[in-house]
């Protein structure tokens, strides 16, 4: 529990206001939840795409929020930063890299089971957590593993677009968040055109078109970080265009649409090789790039409002899964393959190709999300406590 409380960052504004993230947190436990279950059905016999695309910015924008809102203000070093960061992500990052890398020699990966030159560079590239920097070997034993090696290049940048901002008007800032919206919706639009698959992955997954949506967190907290000494230049000029709907409607709204846009795809019974509604078709990557600024919003409105899906993001169940929730992103697709090998045991890859019956069966989709949720946990504990031994020595 005091884990937790130190964890947990809330803000009381001079005015007031109370500014609270643990909405926020729930957020990243939903998020990694639904992103688990979107793996777990697609991967399996049902093959059922519940769109876990579509919430990947989520994790651009709060990454930036919330790092906006530990360093605007606060000096700290270039060198210190980078330590806290890799001390942050790593431990867990490299554990689910030996986790999955078996896998590869049991034919339960992307990979075929024979070493070959793709495989050794997209391996590498995984180690050193470039691998949606290069894109063209793929992202390495863990797939979900990207999205850590696209926030690693933001972490990287982070502090000279901290700079920038915080020298900016908060009208500045508005215009900014805009701007950034437009600007990776054309740019993914224009990537997404390139030839073969790369142009999906370009489109979602390279650092260079996902940066916008960063800088659009960064930008949301510092100006939240503003709101007790604003006055006629405030963030709820921004919040109140005529042309944003109401923060709560906004909402309801995007949930609403959400739910359209499963159904749709349901209807639609796509196949794999469907270029418009497939999981890397214009369907998918265009429900990344247009939804962006809405749940730019959503975010602020967690925080600073009192709607009742927030305070449905604050039950004990979601807060749990939200300190978990690094972990149950990295390791719930090694999981998944572990169960795989051993349902099915080892395979053989014929014509360069996993066998097709490989998938999860229906019925161990249960085990998968409750073993998933349980490893996670038990991962994160593990390792908190090694960090705290290790604090005893070391300070960052």
């Amino acid at each position: 529990m005091e884990i937790i409380a130190r964890e947990r960052i809330i803000h009381k504004m001079n005015s007031g206001l109370n500014f609270d993230t643990s909405a926020l947190l729930g957020l990243r436990g939903f998020l990694a939840l639904y992103i688990l279950l979107f793996h777990s059905l697609l991967y399996s016999d049902l093959r059922v795409n519940i769109l876990g695309q579509a919430i990947v910015p989520w994790f651009y924008l709060l990454s930036g929020f919330s790092l906006a809102l530990r360093y605007t203000d606060h000096e700290i070093g270039s060198k210190t930063f980078v330590q806290r960061r890799l001390y942050k992500i790593l431990p867990i990052y490299y554990f689910s890299l030996v986790l999955a890398f078996p896998l590869i020699f049991l034919g339960h990966n992307y990979f075929h089971p024979k070493m070959n030159h793709f495989t050794f560079w997209s391996c590498l590239l995984s180690l050193l957590g470039v691998q949606s920097w290069v894109v063209k070997y793929g992202f390495g034993p863990v797939g979900p593993s990207w999205t850590l090696s696209t926030l690693w290049f933001f972490y990287l940048n982070y502090q000279w677009i901290q700079r920038r901002l915080e020298k900016k008007s908060n009208g500045y800032l508005q215009n900014t968040i805009i701007t950034c919206h437009f600007t990776q919706l054309v740019l993914g639009t224009l990537l997404y055109f390139v030839p073969h698959w790369t142009g999906y992955w370009l489109a979602t997954a390279w650092p260079i078109s996902r940066i916008p949506i960063f800088v659009m967190g960064v930008s949301c907290g510092i100006l939240c970080k503003r709101m007790d000494s604003d006055t006629s230049d405030t963030l709820s000029t921004l919040l109140n265009k005529n042309w944003v709907l109401p923060l709560k409607s906004n909402l309801e709204a995007y949930l609403l649409l959400y739910v359209v846009c499963i159904l749709s795809l349901f209807l639609a019974k796509t196949s794999e090789k469907d270029l418009l509604l497939a999981r890397e078709g214009i369907f998918n990557t265009f429900l990344q790039l247009f939804f962006v600024y809405m749940q730019a919003m959503m975010m602020i409105t967690l925080c600073i409002g009192h709607s009742r899906i927030a305070n449905a993001l604050k039950c004990s169940i979601l807060q749990f899964l939200g300190h978990i929730s690094y972990a149950l992103y990295l390791i719930h697709e090694p999981v998944l393959y572990w169960i795989n090998y051993m349902y099915f045991g080892p395979i053989e890859w014929h014509d360069n190709y996993k066998p097709g019956y490989i998938r999860l069966p229906a019925f161990l989709i249960p085990v998968h999300v409750l073993l998933s949720i349980g490893f996670a946990a038990a991962v994160t504990f593990v390792e908190r406590k090694c960090k705290h031994i290790v604090m005893q020595y070391f300070s960052f």
